[in-house]
């Protein structure tokens, strides 16, 4: 189990908005006692986190963010097929330094772009960024859960929800809708949460957002 936190913004990050990342991103430690990393750039507006539990390849190259090929990776979860992917791959892409799963599935989206979920068997929940476009994705049976939502101006994401309201300014206004919801049920229903503005990505299902759509929040849709 790893854990995962982000945020983008449309203007440049300030020094507050990456100590207020690296705070978020702490509060996910438990779930990945290895490694602790982020990554952020101030032009685009973006910080990515993870926490990392090694499984498969436990050395240092497959620690995330994971860069490669301009793009940068934060992922929960496993790749059963990775290697069957690995091999389809090689002949296209650059070689692979690592032998765990983080990176054939960062060469899988950067060749296929959304397409890249019709070919994974897995449980997972990533988001994957590059050339100014963010794409947040979960698992057919939503193992691994991952929240997103609005808070004055800012889009965030993570694997759970003190992840962030760790953030500085976020509104943590109780959705008193959702609360009715939890009365009735007893839990709450996708793709609500209990935070308004908040919501947790429906299983199967995908997000796609750049820094121009930050005003209108886009929908998620089914990748099969």
């Amino acid at each position: 189990m790893c854990g995962i936190f982000g945020f983008i913004l449309k203007s440049e990050l300030s020094q507050k908005n990456i100590e207020s990342g690296i705070q978020a991103i702490n509060k996910l430690s438990h779930r990945g006692p290895d490694n602790i990393g982020h990554w952020y750039s101030k032009k685009d507006g973006i910080f990515l986190g993870h926490t990392r539990l090694s499984v498969l390849d436990t050395t240092n190259s497959s620690n995330q963010p994971f860069r490669r090929d301009n793009s940068v990776l934060v992922y929960n979860g496993e790749i059963y097929n990775f290697l069957s992917i690995k091999k389809m791959l090689k002949p296209t892409v650059p070689p692979f330094f690592t032998s765990g799963d983080t990176e054939v599935l960062s060469a899988l989206i950067t060749k296929h772009n959304v397409r890249a979920m019709d070919f994974i068997d897995g449980m997972f929940s990533f988001a994957f960024y590059k050339d100014n476009s963010l794409i947040l994705a979960v698992d057919h049976f939503g193992e691994k859960p991952l929240y997103y939502g609005w808070s004055r101006g800012v889009f965030l994401f993570g694997s759970e929800l003190k992840a962030l309201r760790a953030y500085k300014g976020f509104n943590n206004i109780i959705d008193r809708g959702v609360l009715s919801l939890y009365m009735q049920y007893m839990y709450i229903p996708n793709p609500y949460s209990i935070f308004k503005d908040v919501y947790k990505l429906e299983p199967g299902c995908i997000l796609q957002i750049d820094k121009d759509g930050l005003a209108h929040p886009p929908s998620s849709v089914p990748f099969s």
